[in-house]
């Protein structure tokens, strides 16, 4: 998988804007096969990724209303206007903690849910040949 360096004049010029986004968080394991799944296919679903907490889930950006159909029960779902405290963007989320996790070299914020969502659904039941994800940690 290509990591792009995040554009953070860009990243920060679409979060700055009144850009409404919602944000789905998934268990940080799920998230790294999620970045990972996308790898071995042209078209790189995924926009940018946040996590919110040192340790703690992945946030996929996606465009509003897209809370259905429902996703996994192991991830939460939150609209856009949710007071988030997002981390600085200098900081990148190496080691577990809070910061940007991936950004496409296109400047894309939003991941795309119908791509997303069965990737999402998928891993969630079966990650990497284990048992279903069933919590958020």
């Amino acid at each position: 998988m290509t990591l792009h360096p995040l554009d953070r004049a860009a990243t920060a010029e679409c979060l700055a804007s009144d850009v409404r986004a919602d944000l789905l968080l998934v268990p940080p394991a799920l998230g790294k096969a999620a970045l990972a799944w996308p790898a071995h296919h042209r078209s790189d679903p995924i926009g940018t990724v946040v996590r919110l907490t040192a340790d703690g889930p992945y946030g996929f950006f996606l465009p509003q209303g897209s809370d259905r159909p429902a996703w996994p029960d192991c991830c939460t779902y939150l609209h856009g206007g949710t007071p988030l405290k997002l981390p600085p963007l200098s900081h990148d989320g190496a080691a577990g903690q809070p910061g940007w996790l991936h950004h496409r070299a296109d400047g894309r914020l939003y991941s795309a849910p119908l791509v997303l969502h069965p990737i999402i659904s998928a891993l969630a039941e079966h990650p990497l040949g284990q048992g279903p994800v069933t919590t958020c940690r």
